[in-house]
């Protein structure tokens, strides 16, 4: 799992290091050395089927509307889907898969 974190780190740098020469920044390090993965996490959620019915009379939820608070959030979804995400002003929701 320590490795896996590591190796999740590098990719966030690379991402970020391509942020800045995408927005035309001289140094590609701009973001990334304020990144230096101590304060990064890694967590393994699992969030277990919950029948239509409960949602619909709001007997049980799911996690609401939220934003992460980091530079970058690395997303590793299986095929069950759920997670939407705002692709306009409207705030209208689209399907990740």
């Amino acid at each position: 799992m320590n490795a896996f974190y590591w190796d999740c780190h590098q990719t966030a740098r690379k991402l970020l290091s391509a942020m800045a020469l995408g927005i035309g920044l001289d140094d590609p390090e701009f973001f990334a050395e304020s990144h230096p993965g101590h304060n990064n996490q890694l967590r393994l959620l699992h969030y277990p089927p919950v029948p239509a019915a409960n949602l619909e009379s709001q007997s049980s939820t799911r996690m609401g509307a939220h934003s992460d608070w980091p530079s970058i959030t690395l997303l590793f979804q299986d095929d069950c889907g759920g997670l939407q995400v705002p692709m306009d002003w409207r705030l209208e929701l689209v399907a990740l898969r």
